[in-house]
């Protein structure tokens, strides 16, 4: 059989040169209010402008480093809150941290399959910090986990009086980690580097002509990449191609 070649038309190369995401953050804040609004199960309406992620995130990093988390280290990210979640991701780009999203279990009543999945990345990892809310807090004092080791932080707990410091890593290095569902085998983790993820921001803007009028509304979850990088990333970051 013979090959099959696909050539795409050529990728903007803007947003690579700028090296690391938190880049377009800090970017996306400046001198705009544009922003996130997102819709409760009650339809009512909470907005927050890139300029307030941004300074929110910079307190969180105060608190993931005043517990002693350092550039390089990973954590996972087990949050339901989709704010509470934005906070926590960006707080941990923006201080070179590695962090996993993972999906929030199904029941924290009694033990199940998407809590299995949860300790099964804990351990490929080395046993990192977790990052969530009280609820999986809790699970873990009434003994809900196999292990009693298990570092849970309460996110709303992390914000510190202070920024962090802001440590930026290396355009090749690993910005975050995306797990497979495990719904077939063992989940399996895709390390995506800041290069990997602003080159693919850059050709899903391209394909979508996406312009300045444009707004989205998606209902995908953050642990899943059509809802991070498909969504998240793409609908904040294009409004500043004339700006790169």
């Amino acid at each position: 059989m013979g090959e099959s070649i696909s050539i795409g038309k050529k990728m903007m190369e803007k947003y690579t040169k700028l090296h690391n995401l938190a880049d377009i953050l800090i970017r996306a804040a400046e001198g705009s209010e544009n922003g996130i609004t997102y819709i409760l199960n009650d339809e009512t309406e909470v907005f927050i402008s890139y300029k307030e992620l941004l300074e929110r995130a910079c307190r969180r990093l105060g608190g993931l480093q005043s517990r002693g988390i350092k550039p390089g280290e990973y954590v996972l990210i087990v949050l339901e809150d989709n704010l509470e979640f934005v906070i926590t991701f960006w707080a941990c780009v923006l201080g070179g941290i590695i962090a996993a999203p993972l999906a929030y279990p199904s029941s924290l009543k009694v033990k199940n399959t998407s809590l299995e999945k949860l300790e099964t990345i804990w351990k490929l990892l080395k046993k990192p910090t977790i990052i969530s809310d009280h609820k999986l807090v809790e699970g873990q004092q009434n003994q809900l986990f196999s292990y009693s080791n298990l570092n849970i932080i309460n996110s709303q707990n992390l914000d510190d009086e202070r920024d962090g410091i802001i440590s930026l890593s290396q355009a090749d290095s690993p910005a975050f980690i995306q797990f497979s569902s495990g719904s077939t085998s063992t989940p399996k983790g895709v390390v995506l580097t800041h290069n990997n993820l602003l080159a693919n921001i850059d050709s899903i803007i391209s394909s979508a002509k996406f312009t300045n009028e444009d707004r989205s509304l998606s209902w995908m979850p953050y642990h899943h990449d059509m809802g991070l990088i498909g969504f998240h990333f793409s609908m904040m970051l294009f409004k500043l191609i004339n700006s790169i």
